[in-house]
């Protein structure tokens, strides 16, 4: 048996793709975007992106389930700053009695990376004054990409990590490859190591509103005026 080491799985799913882009009634699970790259937008990028909401199977619905905040319902543009979107994904979780006892962000990454690109400084004010938690990860086994093959990546990650806690970054997408994840589970339990909730200090460059020593390296500085 392999050395126990604690791992949290920070699965993700597409409701906050909508947050600036429409509000939806019932029955939608997610909106799908074209290009998907620019589902939360990019700090000052300006894009036009088509976007089709569907329910939880996958079926696509009529746009006019949404009422898109655009002149054309089924194009909308994405405006880079994401601290908007901070706060329409809050009023969402706020307005579908799914508000938590701690408010958890993480953040965008352009396929799991860390670094300034993560936050701009108003979206970092947003979590401080709203005293929220952001959390970010150390294992990425792009499982968008490799529907089958990321329950082996996301172990050769776990056993690679020196932290002793791996949090996983996991996207519950129509791809197949949550089809694998009682097979993860398994191998989690079969390798020693206990899932756990919590999330270890590495991984939260802000704390209920407070930012932590190194949270400067994941905030992208203004432009000059």
């Amino acid at each position: 048996m392999r050395s126990g080491k604690a791992v949290t799985a920070l699965l993700r799913c597409c409701l906050c793709s909508l947050c600036g882009l429409a509000a939806c009634g019932g029955g939608v699970a997610r909106v799908e975007l074209d290009p998907p790259s620019l589902r939360l937008g990019v700090r000052g990028q300006v894009a036009k992106v088509h976007a089709s909401p569907r329910d939880r199977n996958g079926k696509s619905l009529p746009s006019s389930v949404c009422a898109w905040r655009s002149s054309d319902e089924k194009v909308a543009t994405v405006r880079g700053a994401n601290d908007a979107e901070i706060t329409a994904t809050q009023r969402l979780l706020d307005d579908a009695g799914l508000t938590h006892t701690e408010r958890y962000f993480r953040p965008f990454g352009r396929g799991g990376r860390l670094g300034p690109h993560l936050l701009s400084e108003r979206a970092r004010d947003v979590l401080v004054a709203g005293h929220y938690t952001c959390v970010l990860w150390n294992s990425v086994p792009r499982d968008w990409e490799d529907p089958a093959g990321w329950v082996d990546t996301a172990r050769s990650h776990i056993d690679a990590d020196g932290s002793g806690h791996t949090v996983v970054v996991l996207h519950d997408l129509p791809t197949g490859a949550m089809d694998h994840l009682e097979r993860f589970l398994d191998a989690l339990d079969a390798d020693g190591h206990p899932i756990s909730e919590a999330l270890p200090a590495h991984c939260l460059p802000i704390v209920r509103g407070v930012p932590q020593p190194g949270c400067e390296a994941y905030v992208a500085a203004a432009a000059p005026a």
